[in-house]
């Protein structure tokens, strides 16, 4: 009950920096999102963007999830970008994520190069570079124990096709400071997460690689089709497919819906014993958005 007191008071928070920034006749944007899945999944989300200058902008975010078979989940977020010209944009992020057996606390960087101004092209290019650095720890008040850091490298490329289509691709690396597979089984094994680890912080991933495609089909209607392959630490093979419409309803507001099937390879054990079988879930997710 705390923990969803402390997500409705950080998305009020959130609403209300918003209404703020329109009261000043500043410029942005806020999503909230309700997803379902299978075990009684639902997750809901918030997403606001403020731009403080022209060239820079504030943003915002937090996500609660619960599930029959886990424990929940709160995430939350703060970031900042900044284009510091027609060539290069920055950002920057912090988060912490916390679902009853770890606490995760994230710093993440980044920069974006509009290539096609190199060669004044007409179709959108772009090369993302990011780098990530996260701490995990006992979330067990009194046991912090030992931490272990994370380092996610990425790399992405977006290309614009027609001025309606575009194509991106991403390739994620993870590194750890220490051989986690030890710690990761026994963590699986003592959590309530057991049976829904391989969507969680429990995974534990090694690399993830994700191509998608954008269109807008016509002035208010756009389609999102992407997938996502990840392989854990501990071999197991995750994917993800979501497809998602978007409709402007008019400058102001817009409504979306996304379906997505995901699916993991069953989990071993040291001694060859199943500690998750495999598994083929779809979820379902809407959303409304404004902007300002």
């Amino acid at each position: 009950m705390q923990t969803i007191q402390t997500i409705a008071g950080r998305i009020v928070a959130g609403f209300s920096l918003l209404l703020a920034a329109v009261s000043a006749h500043a410029s942005g944007n806020a999503t909230i999102s309700q997803n379902t899945g299978p075990n009684d999944y639902r997750s809901w989300s918030f997403k606001g963007g403020l731009d403080l200058t022209e060239p820079l902008r504030l943003y915002i975010d937090s996500l609660l999830s619960t599930s029959s078979v886990s424990d929940t989940m709160h995430q939350s977020g703060v970031g900042m970008s900044w284009k510091a010209s027609e060539l290069i944009s920055a950002n920057y992020r912090y988060s912490s994520t916390n679902d009853s057996t770890l606490l995760v606390t994230g710093n993440e960087g980044g920069v974006t190069f509009a290539l096609d101004t190199l060669w004044e092209g007409d179709l959108f290019t772009s090369l993302d570079m990011d780098y990530g650095d996260f701490k995990y720890q006992s979330a067990v008040p009194g046991n912090a124990g030992r931490t272990l850091t994370q380092n996610r490298i990425s790399v992405g490329l977006s290309q614009d096709l027609t001025e309606d289509f575009s194509v991106y691709a991403y390739h994620d690396r993870y590194l750890y400071d220490r051989n986690v597979i030890p710690l990761a089984l026994a963590l699986i094994i003592r959590s309530r997460n057991t049976a829904d680890a391989a969507y969680t912080l429990l995974a534990f991933p090694d690399i993830t690689n994700t191509l998608g495609i954008s269109w807008n089909m016509t002035d208010k209607l756009i389609f999102n089709l992407s997938g996502a392959r990840t392989l854990t630490l501990t071999q197991q093979e995750l994917r993800n497919r979501t497809i998602s419409f978007k409709y402007r309803i008019n400058k102001t507001y817009s409504l979306g819906a996304s379906a997505s099937r995901a699916t993991s390879t069953q989990l071993q054990g040291p001694l060859g014993n199943i500690l998750q079988a495999e598994s083929d879930d779809s979820y379902t997710g809407i959303n409304a958005g404004v902007s300002f």
